[in-house]
């Protein structure tokens, strides 16, 4: 009994004793579960530097023609709204929008039996006249009549003849021609609506030869002469077309002071449309010898244009002085020397002394490769199209 007493007494205490034998155990297993996340932070040295992908160029010495760019609308060089000489109601329709007409042919035709009637009229009175002044040739002849009374017939005779003529020519207008080789692009009256002189009732323009007009400033004009070669593209069309230059003004516009120039443009089969915009360059003068770069290699910072040279492996912003350009391609008249290393991939996302690996070489002076796909031509063309228009 006295021990089942003393066994009492002592679980309590066991328990006590159990309990904080285990308290450091688990604050040490707490301890290690926490120490792995920690651990990083404690032995990190810092961010590791990733290496920027690029393609390099290497900068050689090429020709660089330089060119002057004109930008207008083009129109056909002959357009004409046709008038009706003559009066009368529409009867028919010849030629209708979209036709090619020859010059001479009838486009519309008016109605022309009130003229038909007084042609026959006047024919029948001129003949009448015709046998009488016989007649009186006749008496004269004969010395019945006085010379007045013959040169009174004749000068009759002669008034109606006019007449007819000037009857046969209206009839004729009634047939309303094309005034040169061309398209019909719109009529302005219908069949059976009546039309009056003077009235326009369509349009004919000549589609075979176009011109594109625009202006040049007083520093290019003294580059461009009439019968230079130009190279013209236009918006909606994939491949620029030949032109020629046709006419350079000789006045400068006053509001402007700019000097007109226009550029002819040979359509033979109706390929080029009246109305777009088409941007025209005509070469200036060749660059002998030159440092050019891709355009869209270079960047334009605070202290101007600059370019990433690579060295080593290292990147270089080497600010530079540019040149004339021409197309994509920029001459560089100081900063860049034959043989650096340019970048002309991946350089917007360098910044100074950046780790680069160079994974591509150019092989085209453009910085293109022959592998490159024509979307990425195209959009580099594309983009420097657009750098171009907002100059």
């Amino acid at each position: 009994m006295k021990n089942s007493v003393t066994m009492r007494r002592l679980r309590p205490r066991s328990a006590a004793a159990i309990l904080a034998a285990a308290l450091p155990l688990l604050l040490a297993l707490l301890t290690g579960c926490e120490q792995p996340s920690a651990q990083p932070a404690e032995t990190a040295s810092g961010p590791v530097e990733v290496a920027r992908n690029v393609r390099v160029l290497e900068v050689g010495v090429s020709d660089l023609a330089e060119s002057v760019e004109i930008t207008g609308p083009v129109q056909p060089v002959r357009g004409a709204d046709i008038s009706a000489e003559e009066g009368g109601r529409l009867l028919e329709v010849v030629r209708d929008r979209g036709a090619r007409v020859a010059r001479g042919e009838a486009l519309l035709r008016l109605d022309r039996r009130t003229l038909d009637a007084e042609i026959d009229a006047v024919r029948a009175e001129l003949a009448a006249q015709d046998h009488n002044v016989d007649g009186v040739r006749e008496l004269r002849a004969a010395g019945k009549v006085s010379e007045q009374a013959l040169l009174e017939a004749e000068a009759m005779a002669a008034r109606t003849r006019a007449t007819l003529r000037s009857l046969e020519v209206r009839r004729e207008r009634t047939a309303i021609p094309a005034p040169f080789d061309g398209l019909v692009t719109d009529r302005y009256v219908e069949p059976g609506e009546l039309v009056a002189p003077g009235a326009v009732v369509a349009r004919v323009l000549d589609p075979y030869t176009l011109k594109l007009e625009g202006a040049v400033t007083e520093q290019d004009v003294a580059w461009i002469r009439e019968g230079a070669p130009a190279r013209v593209t236009l918006d909606g069309h994939d491949a620029p077309v030949d032109g020629v230059v046709h006419w350079v003004g000789f006045e400068a516009d006053p509001a402007s002071g700019k000097f007109k120039v226009e550029i002819r443009l040979q359509n033979p089969d109706l390929a080029l449309r009246s109305g777009v915009v088409g941007r025209a360059r005509v070469q200036r003068r060749v660059l002998r010898d030159v440092v050019a770069i891709p355009r869209d290699a270079v960047l334009t910072t605070a202290e101007g244009a600059a370019v990433y040279t690579v060295s080593g492996d290292r990147a270089h912003l080497q600010h530079v002085q540019l040149g004339p350009d021409q197309g994509l391609m920029v001459a560089v008249e100081k900063g860049l020397a034959p043989g650096d290393l340019l970048v002309v991939r991946g350089h917007r996302d360098l910044v100074r002394n950046a780790l680069v690996d160079v994974t591509e070489r150019a092989t085209r002076r453009d910085g293109g490769t022959d592998g490159d796909p024509a979307e990425v031509t195209e959009a580099s063309a594309g983009r420097e199209a657009g750098e171009e228009a907002s100059r």
